[in-house]
């Protein structure tokens, strides 16, 4: 199978949106089993899908943001959000790039459709002359972690949150 990967439009937000149930179930099952620090997310999963999709909409329009989607027999199978921030004085770099979010339908994952859309995130950050980018991702996702690692990543600091 042959997926085409290309910039999203504000007409798959309706595609897109239903995806993040995926996403939504998967970080609530590991808030309930080993992740005390997710137990935020909202309870609601209708309230994280119109958060995110005024979220999305915003990154498609925005010169700074860049959505991508992965088609497969006329519909979307995946997606990835990123954006362009400012770098900090403290290194030598303008602009950092952050992948924000990757994911891809249960039917067409381990197909390297992860892979492709990071690829071509990381081909336009290039272009608008990113010379860093990062991604975060959970110390349990030990899949997502050997992708990033696949494509170049590499292990930089620890993201520590405490709940006050």
């Amino acid at each position: 199978m042959h997926e085409t990967i290309r910039e999203a439009r504000a007409s798959d937000i309706k595609e897109i949106v239903p995806a993040l149930g995926g996403t939504y179930n998967y970080f609530r099952g590991l808030a309930a089993t080993r992740h005390r620090s997710l137990q935020e997310f909202p309870v609601s999963i209708k309230s994280i899908k119109s958060t995110m999709k005024d979220s999305i909409s915003k990154q498609i329009r925005s010169p700074n943001g860049l959505v991508l989607v992965a088609e497969a027999n006329n519909r979307i199978v995946g997606y990835s959000a990123s954006t362009i921030t400012k770098g900090t004085p403290l290194y030598n770099y303008k602009k950092m790039g952050l992948i924000e979010d990757v994911y891809v339908i249960r039917e067409y994952r381990n197909m390297g459709v992860d892979a492709r859309l990071v690829n071509e995130t990381i081909k336009w950050f290039r272009k608008k002359k990113v010379v860093y980018m990062s991604v975060n991702i959970r110390e349990s996702d030990k899949s997502g972690h050997n992708i990033y690692e696949s494509l170049g990543f590499e292990d930089y600091g620890i993201s520590m949150r405490q709940r006050i």
